[in-house]
């Protein structure tokens, strides 16, 4: 085979484009960028350490994506989260995971279910201790590994574009701090059905997880438009 000279160069460049976009997408999702804020070029470029190429390109990704808005000539700007649009995403969303737990209350191997009781573990002791920021990273991964488990692609390519538009909605669940422990007490409960490998009870708990989330996202919402109003 003959690789091009310039091969490894567009692997660079492909690496920096997806830490330029995971980093933008983060700062968006936590609300360190808010709603509304400019994307200004210059300021993302000093934060980050790179060139304001990148930054273009990935504003370019994030709006296909849906958390930007990049009118033509006036500038980017983090798209606001419209209550419609949530309620759409999560009825979605909750109807998939709860199809992802099913299928992997079905079919989880004693190996996985120990890797997710550990993961599990982890994710109580960040809520015991009120880390809000570590307990939403590994949160969001045991979704995701409980996706991957299924074994269906459709649901995990479906899920993956989904969560896309709704990850920064999620964060704002756990800021209610009576959402946040009925959350781990479903979570307590999820676990409870996969290691007695109950689909019924599995589907039953996360499409209720998933829509209480939703639900607790559109008051996060309608909370802070009282705020600012």
């Amino acid at each position: 085979m003959t690789v091009k000279s310039n091969g490894k160069q567009r692997i660079l460049k492909a690496s920096l484009h997806d830490h330029v976009v995971d980093a933008l997408r983060e700062m968006i999702v936590t609300g360190e960028l808010k709603t509304g804020e400019r994307l200004i070029e210059k300021e993302l470029s000093e934060i980050l350490g790179v060139s304001r190429t990148p930054i273009r390109e990935a504003i370019k990704t994030l709006t296909l994506d849906g958390l930007v808005d990049s009118p033509v000539h006036r500038g980017a700007r983090v798209k606001p989260l419209e209550p419609q649009e949530v309620k759409e995403l999560f009825d979605v969303i909750a109807v998939i995971e709860a199809l992802a737990a099913e299928n992997t209350a079905k079919q989880i191997s004693d190996s996985d279910l120990k890797k997710l009781e550990t993961k599990h573990s982890r994710m109580k002791r960040h809520y015991d201790a009120g880390e809000r920021d570590a307990y939403f990273l590994l949160n969001s991964d045991i979704h995701e590994t409980i996706v991957e488990l299924s074994g269906s692609e459709v649901i995990n390519i479906t899920h993956k574009r989904l969560m896309l538009r709704a990850s920064r909605g999620r964060y704002l669940a756990i800021l209610d701090q009576v959402r946040w422990q009925e959350a781990m007490n479903e979570h307590d409960l999820l676990m409870e059905a996969l290691r007695s490998r109950n689909p019924k009870a599995a589907f039953s708990v996360w499409r209720v997880h998933l829509e209480r989330t939703g639900d607790a996202v559109l008051r996060g919402l309608e909370n802070a438009a009282n705020s600012a109003a």
